[in-house]
């Protein structure tokens, strides 16, 4: 009986300690995450990205597609599309990305792919190639199926509207 009451108080004790080590895991995270998520702090992420998203790297891109940067797709980066806080395609809302080697570094949804937009986390893009179309596509993170939003860049940019 009474290694019945040693085995209980063994596991009791352990339980304790796990119990013990997960609270102080959440307290230090809580305290990380306080110093990461102060309005500071997403003021300057969200400043840091609005710069990346305002200059483009065309040189980048140009090499990333293996051709020249489509002209319409430079005219959506243009000041007035910055201005609206989302943008519309047909019933996709989407807003513009950073055009830059850390974009298509951070891309796991489609690797190898460098979107100029995205839809929640759904990357929108062309498909690089020398000899790809101009056709613009978009992948969904949930299931990996991609659907072709537009058969040109010039379609999509005469589509694009201001999300109400």
């Amino acid at each position: 009986m009474t290694d019945v009451f040693i085995g209980i108080g063994y596991v009791a004790s352990l339980l304790a300690i796990a119990i013990a080590m997960l609270k102080v895991s959440d307290f230090v995270r809580a305290c990380r995450n306080k110093e990461h998520y102060t309005p500071a702090a997403r003021a300057a992420r969200r400043q840091l990205f609005e710069s990346r998203v305002h200059s483009p790297d065309w040189g980048f891109y140009q090499s990333h597609l293996q051709r020249p940067v489509p002209q319409a797709l430079r005219s959506l980066f243009a000041t007035a599309n910055f201005s609206a806080s989302q943008l519309r395609f047909g019933e996709v809302d989407l807003y513009l990305s950073p055009i830059d080697g850390q974009a298509l570094a951070d891309n796991w949804v489609v690797p190898g792919v460098l979107p100029f937009a995205y839809s929640d986390a759904d990357p929108i893009y062309l498909k690089p190639g020398a000899n790809a179309s101009d056709a613009v596509f978009i992948t969904y993170h949930d299931g990996n199926d991609t659907v072709e939003l537009a058969h040109s860049i010039e379609a999509f940019a005469i589509g694009l509207g201001v999300a109400t």
